[in-house]
């Protein structure tokens, strides 16, 4: 059996920075519109070459952009920083909408998640699994509304599971969930470098696929591409250790029949036009790999539906 790569994209666009305000700044910056690009890019290119790949978005992304998304479900507050989102921010931050045809072409090549409706989440203040569940329950019918198929994968926002099970009952859905190289919240920035120096060494952990009693599909990260962080030492140094990662995963250092699933921000990649062609040559080099039968690249729910069907 060859290796598999599971690739993966958390699609939120400023949606993902609505509790502390941030999204202002990254739209000033341009970020979101560069995003926007890159993205149609990247479906293009997956069509060309017949990449699968699981796309988890924001609900609210694919509706109209000038209607508020329903709220009542949300706790007060960020109720008040969605109300203010919409009515303040330049549409390119808060809709894909207008990209919606080309993702859709893509047919079965994508594997439709859902990274909730407007990136709630169990720390959010005032949130309780009632709030995380109906926001779920909202987008599952937004992206069905628009994509005409049900959502198959789940991508909880900032990977925190606490309402997984509750999520879970919503439908037959495979779920991302962090693996036990995550960082955990306010770790320190030391304890972040040795887990990226464990990474160098072992190479990054082979995905684990678990069926729980619900029936949900849960399945572990093993690498998030992304070393834009911090300052321009920091990055240096996260863009090498990123590398030789990858290079370790690609080379079989996991021998064979290993999974391993990669995710990424596609606006990540709008901020840094470096990472951006990082990723880009990674997915050339995963490319050629699959052409020449060394690898499969495929998306969570689809992988899960080859994986446990064969077991």
């Amino acid at each position: 059996m060859n290796r598999v790569v599971v690739l993966s994209f958390d699609c939120e666009l400023g949606w993902g920075r609505l509790e502390d305000g941030g999204w202002a700044e990254m739209e000033r910056a341009g970020v979101y519109r560069r995003t926007r690009t890159i993205v149609a890019r990247l479906v293009e290119s997956f069509a060309e070459r017949g990449l699968e790949s699981t796309w988890a978005f924001v609900g609210s992304l694919v509706g109209d952009p000038d209607e508020s998304p329903p709220v009542d479900h949300l706790p007060p507050q960020y109720r008040t920083a969605v109300q203010r989102f919409v009515a303040d921010s330049d549409p390119a931050s808060r809709s894909l909408a207008d990209l919606t045809p080309g993702l859709a072409g893509l047919g079965t090549l994508l594997d439709l998640g859902s990274h909730s409706a407007t990136h709630v989440r169990p720390r959010t203040a005032g949130a309780d699994r009632e709030a995380v569940v109906a926001d779920f329950r909202v987008s599952l019918e937004q992206l069905a509304g628009v994509f005409g198929r049900p959502v198959r994968s789940i991508v909880f926002p900032r990977d925190e599971i606490d309402h997984m099970e509750a999520v879970g009952r919503l439908g037959r859905l495979s779920m991302r969930v962090p693996g036990s190289s995550y960082g955990t919240p306010g770790s320190s920035r030391g304890h972040r470098m040795w887990r990226m120096l464990r990474r160098l060494r072992r190479g990054p952990e082979p995905a684990i696929t678990t069926v729980l009693d619900s029936g949900v599909r849960t399945q572990t990260g093993s690498l998030y591409y992304n070393w834009a962080i911090g300052g321009t030492a920091s990055r240096a140094v996260r863009r090498r250790l990123l590398k030789a990662t990858v290079d370790r995963m690609l080379r079989g250092a996991g021998g064979e029949g290993r999974v391993f699933h990669v995710w990424v921000h596609p606006f990540n990649l709008g901020e840094s036009r470096v990472l951006l062609d990082d990723f880009l040559e990674f997915m050339d080099r995963i490319s050629r790999l699959r052409d020449r039968g060394e690898l499969s690249i495929e998306g969570m729910a689809p992988h899960h539906a080859r994986s446990l069907s064969s077991r």
